[in-house]
């Protein structure tokens, strides 16, 4: 087998996938050393497989893996399933396939009495749920295994679950169900050490969520630990976290900081169409110009499409555009909506509707 691989090794990309699968279906290496390599060989092939495209290749190599078991300790069984159920997001339709593989893998661990396996696979499986928005499936597959777990006592496992249903609630705008959950993934978290990504999830999780209740000082500070979470890790989440923490300080009215952050080694390092976008909108907010506010937000449409940003703007928008009306009709006890439409620059029936 050491022999085999070897061969493979000296070969590139898919010329190396008839050696691998050789490796995979050889049932007579027994030692920790030929298993080590058995579980490469399936590394190897999967990749090989995900840069092809090759949805069915991958799931074929997923059903070969399960028997495995009789030669394997399980914990590696169940860790290469997991990883190979992890890689078919990366195959145009896998993430829909997902869907049923993984129905059929927790099924195989309740035959098989793989209780740990069958968890973390449910778990996953929510996930995906939440990647295809099918929120009501994913919060079923969540309370199932939230059942189990929680007589297992395993807080590891608890912090996953009420992570994905946190990200699930957030997704159907239930900020108080979110919140509960994020506070039971907080409650679990004590008894346990999480590795920095989770530390970071749940960080930018507690901003999301003290954003959504108008506690933006609350929101920048959890970004911010999110930030450095995330950068520690290289992630590209830091792109999308900056842009949260800017419209935390444009909510605030600190306009100076928005350009503060802008011109500091974060805000260079993660310069993108969306930090630009804030950053006229920062302007527009400072000069109380909602002529400038709205060419902005049409100019940027794409950049200021996620959620919290969105319904965030939109209520920044609403609150200036008032803000202007009160300002020129002050003064007066009676005014003429049309004068007043002119002397903001915006379009009478808009006027004529706030």
């Amino acid at each position: 087998m050491k022999n085999l691989w070897e061969e493979a090794k000296a070969l590139e990309g898919a010329d190396a996938l008839p050696k691998y699968m050789a490796i995979i279906q050889d049932e007579s290496g027994t030692s920790e050393d030929d298993q080590k390599i058995k579980e490469n060989a399936i590394y190897a092939a999967a990749n090989i497989f995900v840069a092809k495209k090759s949805l069915a290749d991958l799931t074929k190599l997923i059903a070969t893996v399960r028997p495995l078991t009789s030669s394997m300790p399980q914990a590696r069984v169940a860790k290469i399933i997991r990883v190979l159920y992890e890689m078919l997001p990366n195959i145009p339709g896998g993430l829909e396939a997902a869907i049923d593989i993984g129905k059929e893998i927790i099924e195989w661990c309740v035959k098989e009495k793989r209780t740990f396996l069958k968890h973390r696979m449910q778990i996953k499986l929510a996930s995906f749920y939440l990647e295809l928005r099918k929120y009501a499936e994913g919060l079923k597959v969540i309370d199932n295994v939230l059942y189990e777990v929680r007589k297992l006592e395993d807080m590891l496992l608890l912090v996953d679950i009420n992570l994905v249903a946190t990200k699930i609630y957030l997704a159907l705008e239930n900020v108080p169900k979110a919140k509960a959950s994020l506070t039971a993934v907080k409650t679990a978290a004590t008894t346990v050490n999480l590795q920095p990504a989770v530390q970071a999830d749940i960080d930018l999780l507690s901003g999301y969520i003290a954003a959504e209740e108008h506690d933006y000082p609350t929101g920048y500070s959890y970004f911010y630990e999110a930030y450095q979470g995330f950068n520690n890790l290289k992630s590209d989440k830091t792109k999308q976290i900056i842009l949260y923490m800017l419209m935390c300080k444009i909510l605030l009215k600190a306009n100076e900081d928005v350009f503060g952050i802008l011109n500091s080694k974060m805000g260079v390092q993660n310069q993108s169409r969306g930090t630009e976008a804030l950053k006229e909108i920062a302007t527009a907010n400072k000069n109380k110009s909602i002529v400038e506010f709205e060419a902005c937000i049409e100019k940027y449409k794409e950049e200021l499409q996620d959620s919290l940003i969105s319904s965030h703007i939109k209520r920044l928008y609403t609150q200036l555009l008032e803000d202007n009306i009160k300002k020129i009709i002050m003064p007066y006890s009676r005014v003429e909506i049309d004068c007043v439409a002119k002397l903001i620059g915006l379009p009478y029936a808009k006027v004529l509707a706030k």
